[in-house]
């Protein structure tokens, strides 16, 4: 039984990633294959927002709905935040992340409301990120 379970996970996983990169929305990159997908996203329990996940790679969201309802990834990822075991979340700011769909997008983009974010960052880790780009990304329960 546990060979039948690893094989049925591994084909799960592979099959969410093919989906996530091939059928739905590239509302922040219509130049890269991965994308948003309603679908994948009920399937996989939050996981279907590839598009802004690969644009914005470090943000702990992994997408801009600013929910729980389509992102339980998310309210994980917080939970684990209060209670002291996530660290250095880092998020892009809304600003941002409408500059980016209105310059690469494919023109789905809906706008989501994003709480509590400001600065303005285009990659983690960029060569030309200074250090008050650095400083201006929104990192909660930072380690001192």
């Amino acid at each position: 039984m546990g060979v039948m379970r690893q094989a049925l996970i591994s084909h799960f996983t592979l099959l969410g990633n093919s989906v996530a990169h091939k059928y739905g929305n590239r509302p922040f990159d219509k130049n890269i294959l991965p994308v948003n997908s309603e679908i994948m996203n009920i399937i996989a329990i939050g996981e279907g927002w590839h598009n802004f996940h690969h644009v914005f790679p470090w943000d702990y969201r992994s997408a801009e709905v600013g929910n729980y309802k389509y992102n339980f990834t998310t309210g994980f990822i917080e939970l684990m935040n209060k209670i002291g075991w996530a660290y250095d979340l880092k998020a892009v700011s809304a600003d941002v992340v409408r500059k980016r769909a209105l310059r690469t997008g494919d023109g789905t983009w809906k706008g989501y409301d994003m709480k509590n974010q400001e600065g303005e960052v285009w990659g983690w880790g960029d060569g030309d990120m200074n250090k008050e780009e650095v400083e201006l990304v929104c990192t909660f329960n930072k380690i001192k």
